[in-house]
Formats: C-alpha cells, sequence, structure tokens
C-alpha cells in the first residue's frame, strides 16, 4: 500500500478490493448471529444470502464512480417496484390461491382476474420498453434482475397465500413490510450503503479523500499530461533545430500515442468527477480542468501535425548560423511553460493565477512573428518547410487564447445551481457510450428481447418456477456484439468460478451427511478457516474485477457475486446455527442445488450467445463486419470535410470525423478480443493490419484538417484560402473520395470482384483498373498572396501552411488508395516463382499512382546529385 513503486491506481484497487472483504465478512454476521435471525422477516432471510451478487456491482474505486451505480441501482430498484404495483393492481394476487378469490377477482383492473398470457405479456412489454430506451445499462440490470426475479414468483400457482396480497401497500394502503418485494428493496438498499463503505476513505484527511475522488484523480492526471506535454514540445523544437533525421522521431510517436491513451482516460474521469460536486466551487474548479482537458487535446493534435510535418522532410538545412529562430523558439518554449502551468495552477483553484492569457498568448506569438519575418528574409534559399513548421506552432497561442476566454467566463459567469442535485449531468441515466444508430435500435432491442423472453420460458417451463435463470440473463446480456466469444467464454468462467470453486471449501471442511454439509469437522477452528477463505476469495476476484486493463474483469465481476452467494448459503447451512436463512428446502441435498443453479446460469449464457450469434448473422452485426461497416465512413466524413472547407474554409466541421475514428478504433479492439478462427467459418478472414493502415490515414487527414481550419483562420482574406485549395485540390476530389470509400468497404468485407489465381497480367491489371485511381494533382499554389508589410508576410506564411496541410490530407487518401490497391493486388496472387516475375514488372507500371513516380523521379535526381564517394562508384 504505501511503495511508491507501485502505481497509484494499482494501490487504490488493492485497498477498495481489501476494504470490500472485509465488508463481505461482515454480511455473514446475521447468518453466525443466532440473535440476529430471530428478528429476520420470512421473506429478508430468504433472499438474504444473495446480497453478494447485488453488492458487487456497486463496488467502485473512487467515490464519484460509486454514486452513479448508486443512482442506477436505486433507480432500477424503483422501476421494477412501480412495475410490480401496476401488475399486482392489473392482477392482484397473481397465480396463487388470493388471486383466484371473489375479491380479488372483482377489485382486479382486467376483467376476469388473473391471465398467464396477459401476465407474460406485460412481462414482454416491460422488457421491451427497457432495452428500447436509453438508460444506463445499470439501471437496466437492476429493473430486469429485480423484475425477473419476482414476475417468475408472481406467476407462480404453488406460492404463498399471502406473498402478493400486496407490493408496497394493500387495498386499505395499508404498506406490507414484511412482503417479498420491500424485503429485497431492502437488501439492495443495503448492499448500496456497504458498496459506499467499500471505499477506504478517511474522512478528516484530505489527502484520502483526494485519493479515493474521480475530481482529485482528474486533477492530478492533467496535471502530469501537461508537464509532459511541455517536455514533448521542446523535444519537437529541439528536432527542428537540430534538423534530426526523421528515423530518431520512432520514439516520439510512441510517446505521443502514449499521452494520447492517458489524455483519452481523463474523459470518464470528468464524467464521474460530476457526481462529486456539492458546491458552487467545486463545480467551477470542475469546469476549469475540462477546459484544460479540452485545450491539451487540441494541443497534441497540433504536437501530431508538427511530428508528421518533421516526418515528411526529404531535405535538411544547417541551421547552425540561425541564431534568431533558436533564440525565438526558446522565447517560445519558455512562454508556452509558463503559460501551461498557470492553467495547471488555476485547475487546482490556486488564487492569483487566473490572470488574463490574451498577454500571454501575444508573449508566445511574438517570436513566433519574428521567425517568420526572418524566413521571409532570407533570398535565395528555401525555406517553405521551416515557414510552414512556424506557422503551425502559431495554433498554441491561440488555442490559450481561447483556454483564456474560458477561464474569464467562468469567473464572470457563476454555473446555475448551488447544491448538489444541479452539479449532476441532467442525463445522467443515459447510456454514456451507444455504439447502434437509429436504423439499427430495433434489431438490438428484439435481440435482447428475445434472449430475455427465452429465459423466462425455461424459469416457467422447465425449471418450475425458478427464477435463477431469467435473474442471470439479466445481468449477462451484451449492450453490443463486440467480442461475442470472448465475453461468453468471460460469462463461463465467471459462473463456473463462481459455482464451482466457492463450494470446496465447504466440501473439505464440512461433514457431508446425504452432501449437505451438516457441520465443521473441527470446530471452530474450521470456521475460522472457512471465514479466512472467505476473505481471501473476495479480494482476489474484487481486484481482478477493479484492476486497470484486466483480460478477465467481467469473468471476476461474475466469480464474486455467484461464489459470495454461494460461501455465504453454505455457511448459514451448519447445525450450529439456526436455519432461518435457507434458502432451499429443508434436508435437500446442496449439490443437487448447486446443480440446478449452474445449469440455470450457464443456459442463460448459452441463450445469449447463440441468440447474439443469429441476429448478429442475419443483421451483419458480427464485430468484423461492423469495422468493414463502420471505417469507410471515416472516409465519407474526409469527404463531407473537404465539401465544407471549399464552402467556408474556417467553419468545417472536424469533430465528428474524430468520434467515427475512435468508433472504429473501438470496434477493431473488439475484435483483437475474439477468436477469429470461429467467425471465420462464416466471414472473410479479417485483416487487421489493413484497418489499422486505413486508419491511420484517416487519422493522418484528420490532422491534416484541423491544422487546415486553424490555418484558415490566420489568412486575412478568405478568397485567397479558398483559391488556395483549388488549386491544390482536383474538381471532383470530393466524388474520388466517396468511390474510394465504397472500394475500402468491398476491401474489408471481402467483396472485391477478385479473378482467381494463375489467371495471369491481364486478369489483374483489369482488376486494377476497376478499382479506379485518385487523381494526382499539383501540391503547390499558382500564386501566393503579395504584400511588403507584416501582415503580408503572415498571410503568405498562412497560405503555404494553408497549401501544405491540404496536401498533407489528400496525400493520406492517396496512401489509403495505394493501400487497397495492394491489398488487390496480394489477394489475388502468389507472386512465388521465377515465372511470375514478368508479370509483376507489367503490373508494377500499371497500378503505381503518379505520386509514386513523383517520389521515385524525387529520389533519383536528389542520389544523382549527391557526390559520389570513392568506391561507391557503379553501385
Amino acid at each position: 500500500f504505501f511503495d511508491p513503486k507501485v502505481p497509484s491506481h494499482t494501490r487504490r484497487d488493492l485497498a477498495v478490493s481489501v476494504q470490500s472483504a472485509w465488508i463481505y465478512l461482515l454480511m455473514s454476521a446475521p447468518v453466525v448471529s443466532y440473535r440476529l435471525q430471530e428478528n429476520i422477516p420470512t421473506y429478508l432471510g430468504k433472499v438474504y444470502c444473495y446480497m453478494p451478487f447485488w453488492y458487487i456491482f456497486g463496488v467502485a474505486s473512487f467515490s464519484g464512480n460509486f454514486i452513479a451505480l448508486a443512482i442506477s441501482s436505486v433507480s432500477g430498484m424503483l422501476l421494477s417496484v412501480l412495475s410490480m404495483s401496476f401488475l399486482n393492481c392489473l392482477l392482484p394476487g397473481g397465480a396463487g390461491p388470493l388471486g383466484k378469490s371473489e375479491e380479488f377477482v372483482r377489485r382486479a383492473w382486467v376483467p376476469g382476474g388473473y391471465d398467464p398470457t396477459f401476465a407474460a405479456i406485460f412481462a414482454g412489454a416491460f422488457a421491451c420498453m427497457l432495452f428500447a430506451s436509453k438508460i444506463d445499462v445499470n439501471t437496466k440490470r437492476y429493473a430486469l434482475g429485480m423484475f425477473g426475479q419476482f414476475i417468475v414468483a408472481f406467476m407462480n400457482p404453488h406460492q404463498d397465500e399471502a406473498e402478493f396480497a400486496a407490493v408496497v401497500y394493500d387495498w386499505d394502503f395499508n404498506i406490507n413490510w414484511r412482503g417479498p418485494v420491500l424485503c429485497q428493496c431492502y437488501v439492495i438498499l443495503a448492499s448500496v450503503i456497504l458498496a459506499g463503505l467499500s471505499i477506504p476513505v478517511v474522512w478528516f484527511m484530505p489527502s484520502s479523500r483526494s485519493f479515493f475522488s474521480s475530481h482529485g484523480e482528474l486533477k492530478r492526471e492533467l496535471s502530469d499530461i501537461s508537464k509532459d506535454t511541455i517536455g514533448f514540445l521542446e523535444k519537437i523544437l529541439h528536432s527542428f533545430r537540430e534538423d534530426l533525421a526523421a528515423s530518431t522521431l520512432h520514439s516520439s510517436l510512441l510517446y505521443k500515442k502514449h499521452l494520447s491513451d492517458r489524455l483519452s482516460d481523463t474523459e470518464m474521469l470528468a464524467y464521474y468527477a460530476g457526481y462529486e460536486c456539492c458546491s458552487q466551487e467545486a463545480r467551477a474548479n470542475l469546469a476549469i480542468l475540462r477546459l484544460l482537458a479540452t485545450s491539451l487535446s487540441e494541443m497534441h493534435q497540433v504536437l501530431q501535425i508538427l511530428l508528421d510535418l518533421l516526418k515528411e522532410r526529404t531535405k535538411t538545412i544547417d541551421k547552425a548560423d540561425d541564431i534568431d529562430i533558436t533564440l525565438n523558439l526558446e522565447d517560445f518554449a519558455l512562454a508556452f511553460q509558463e503559460t501551461m502551468t498557470s492553467l495547471v495552477e488555476a485547475a487546482n483553484g490556486r488564487s492569483g493565477c487566473m490572470e488574463d492569457l490574451r498577454g500571454v498568448s501575444k508573449r508566445m506569438d511574438s517570436p513566433l512573428l519574428a521567425s517568420l519575418q526572418y524566413l521571409e528574409e532570407c533570398a535565395g534559399v528555401d525555406r517553405n518547410a521551416d515557414a510552414v513548421f512556424v506557422e503551425t506552432l502559431r495554433t498554441f497561442p491561440t488555442i490559450i487564447t481561447e483556454a483564456g476566454e474560458g477561464l474569464k467566463k467562468i469567473q464572470e459567469e457563476p454555473l446555475p445551481g448551488s447544491g448538489w442535485c444541479w452539479s449532476l449531468n441532467p442525463q445522467f441515466l443515459v447510456d454514456s457510450f451507444p455504439h447502434f444508430t437509429g436504423d439499427e435500435q430495433p434489431f438490438n432491442t428484439a435481440r435482447k428481447l428475445l434472449s430475455w423472453m427465452l429465459a423466462l420460458l425455461w424459469c416457467l417451463r422447465v425449471r418450475d418456477y425458478d427464477g435463477t435463470c431469467i435473474v442471470g440473463m439479466s445481468f449477462v446480456f451484451s449492450s453490443t456484439l463486440g467480442s461475442l466469444f470472448d465475453r461468453n467464454i468471460n460469462r463461463m468462467v465467471g459462473v463456473g468460478m463462481g459455482l464451482v470453486v466457492s463450494n470446496l471449501p465447504a466440501t473439505l471442511l464440512t461433514n457431508d451427511v446425504e452432501i449437505n454439509y451438516t457441520d465443521f469437522i473441527n470446530w471452530p477452528q474450521d470456521l475460522i478457516v472457512y471465514m479466512l477463505i472467505m476473505f481471501l476469495m473476495w479480494t482476489a476476484s474484487i481486484y481482478g474485477y477493479l484492476a486497470k486493463g484486466a483480460k478477465w474483469s467481467y469473468a471476476c465481476s461474475l466469480w464474486a457475486g455467484f461464489g459470495g452467494v454461494q460461501m455465504l448459503t453454505n455457511l448459514q447451512r451448519l447445525q450450529h446455527f439456526s436455519s432461518r436463512l435457507s434458502t432451499g428446502e429443508k434436508g435437500s441435498p446442496l449439490s443437487f442445488e448447486v446443480k440446478n443453479m449452474m445449469m440455470d446460469n450457464f443456459v442463460a449464457c448459452f441463450i445469449c450467445l447463440l441468440v447474439d450469434l443469429c441476429f448478429a448473422r442475419i443483421c451483419r452485426g458480427l464485430t468484423t463486419e461492423r469495422v468493414g461497416a463502420t471505417v469507410p465512413l471515416c472516409i465519407e466524413d474526409i469527404a463531407d470535410c473537404v465539401e465544407e472547407f471549399r464552402e467556408r474554409p474556417t467553419a468545417a466541421n472536424t469533430e465528428i470525423l474524430r468520434k467515427r475514428i475512435a468508433l472504429a478504433r473501438w470496434w477493431d479492439s473488439e475484435v483483437a478480443k475474439d477468436d477469429l478462427v470461429w467467425s471465420a467459418l462464416w466471414v472473410p478472414p479479417y485483416d487487421g493490419n489493413l484497418v489499422q493502415a486505413v486508419l491511420e490515414c484517416c487519422e493522418t487527414a484528420h490532422h491534416a484538417a484541423t491544422a487546415l481550419k486553424a490555418a484558415a483562420k490566420r489568412v486575412s482574406d478568405r478568397d485567397t484560402a479558398k483559391s488556395a485549395l483549388e488549386e491544390v485540390w482536383p474538381p471532383d476530389i470530393t466524388v474520388q473520395i466517396r468511390r474510394h470509400s465504397e472500394t475500402v468497404e468491398k476491401a474489408l468485407l471481402g467483396e472485391l470482384d477478385l479473378p482467381d489465381r494463375g489467371k495471369g497480367a491481364d486478369a489483374h491489371l483489369d482488376t486494377m483498373e476497376k478499382l479506379g485511381r485518385l487523381e494526382v494533382h499539383s501540391l503547390q499554389p499558382s500564386e501566393a498572396p503579395s504584400g511588403t508589410d507584416m501582415q503580408g508576410c503572415l498571410d503568405r506564411a498562412a497560405t503555404l501552411a494553408l497549401t501544405s496541410h491540404a496536401g498533407s490530407l489528400y496525400l493520406a487518401i492517396l496512401r489509403s488508395e495505394e493501400l487497397i490497391r495492394d491489398f488487390a493486388f496480394w489477394a489475388c496472387e502468389e507472386w512465388s516463382g521465377a515465372e511470375k516475375l514478368r508479370d509483376l514488372r507489367a503490373l508494377s507500371g500499371a497500378w503505381s499512382i503518379g505520386r509514386r513516380r513523383e517520389l521515385t523521379q524525387a529520389f533519383s535526381e536528389d542520389f544523382a546529385s549527391r557526390p559520389q564517394e570513392e568506391g561507391e562508384e557503379g553501385s
């Protein structure tokens, strides 16, 4: 816990795991205490041992996460209670003897009283309403789990006579305090409270509260990322000043990706931090943190653009005598460091740091302006690449200026509301990441509804009104169709570990009279050992559930839930304690109950898997097919951005493209979790390298579009920006990009019309021609803005940067098109024999695009102009 070398998130997760294990042992107090059992209602005794199952889904490492889960669980419980109350008004008493009495039939809102068909339709309608809504998935699980448990009991003709005399209150408005529904509510509310106590916070220590707070963790993460951003920019400036080779930038690219991943993790922290804000000051500080996160995200995009510019350098210029540029860049780096320090201090709530950042941004921009003016005066030397690099750096002062305006707005315009309820996100019950569009939502709803109704049918017709399967289905249904096999393997491993491994201690430490575990062999020593095993089992499973990046997190959560129920159930069966809390029939062998419970939960897993596979195949919803449908949409978004740039260069929306690329990468990561051996039986082989390469081209285009938009804002004449884009891009570029999008979709889905192997060069030439070819256009504007004043110099630099970024966007599409051609070329022929070389030479001239020829010619000229060293002649 106190080793500084151990990451903070590991220490936090382990602390919560140990604390929750102590809470789990505390749950056994009513089981081992005879006096506590005497005052427990009968229905509460039946459901008490299931408290660990409800408790596990409320455990979290941060207080913000816990509050969100607590709201979801209580909301789901209330939805279930309201639905059961309404159903009991429609069909009072259920299928039991009470529902057939004249009084209850007369008071029923449905003529004739209880009807099993109507009850099943009502259950399906309630589940369909939840699945079709955008309610948070945790709320759905609690609502469906509790409702499924009671709908099976409600439809049981052998229920107790007074079980559904009332759900909450009867016809005389007497509250049914000891009824089954309210007893289940007591268990859920108690599990929520205990889940809150699982966070080991020492409230009188601010450092402890901050350590387990989403708000505090967000501050620490953004502060560290800001410091690393400063160092990363300094490294890029050093590479630019020293003209380091492009090969030395690989480590920088990896570190930039690491920074982006860390910044992405802060999005969820910022979301959950909203639940912790209980004052106006805290809410204002959270707004500043979100502003800092937005600024850092924009800065990282600029850093990526600068890296791309450094990688694309074909020749270097000696800057040993450029003392002015070196000093100017050092001044810029110092001003940037001071600015970021001020932003971090403002985010940490320190007074005196909320200065006006406009003056600071001007201090950052002045050295860059001087560098551009110096480059303008370098007559006879091609310094266009350097001018584009320096011009791109001017995006940082713009970002700082926007951040300063945001800080000023937060100071001058207080956020509405003053209490904790105002700090909540108004969509706190809405699913935070819906992966289905409006056209796909009906199929998604039908898929989950069919699984849930099949589980209900299993409980009613096969298991004689045992609700284990429907409760399990309510918690294991899939929100999306991603990683079907991996998710189901996690389910089965978790259920198996919970139901099998958790019964081993009872087998080893107790007498198995008729396999009923009637007594410890050595009491009380075995009782102490048994509770120690409970502690260790719970700690291990909870840590696997909470640990960051755990592959078996889902399995560990189910292991903790099912295993916790089993070990608590076994404990209450011992002869030394009362049987008031027994969940099964007296004298029934435990092995029989475990077998039935295991069968019901595995049936729920298999129903979910089979239904998901059927719908995925019918609706083209397999993970690989999702990738094949999402990646082409990224290219469509690039075409939309190009159209917007042509109309209004400063108002193009690049955020849609960023979100689409993130969604495509998420689906691709889901493919990585699956075993493609099984899905390859009915879908084309998945080429993950091709997907990654195309997405990298899309990301390059997105970075170029972002830089293009920033450069267009710095051009004083909007018509000049439009004309520069017209000179770089061909007239029908959007048509070409959309046609290329269709080709990418066919390639990823295996629908390209490729010739059979062995058809020779002619068949391959025809195939390459069918794929189409992007037209190569000039990458330099025909005319630059004129003028001798400073504004003219800035316009020329901005126009040059605009042209460079527009060319980078177009070249990214060209690279993507070339990737598809390579894929098609190597997919339809094996070039392993010497007799194929003739066809290979013919094809290489047919499908290489104009840009490749330009690069080859430029390389040849550069090599020819290089002075040959001794011994190199003829090589």
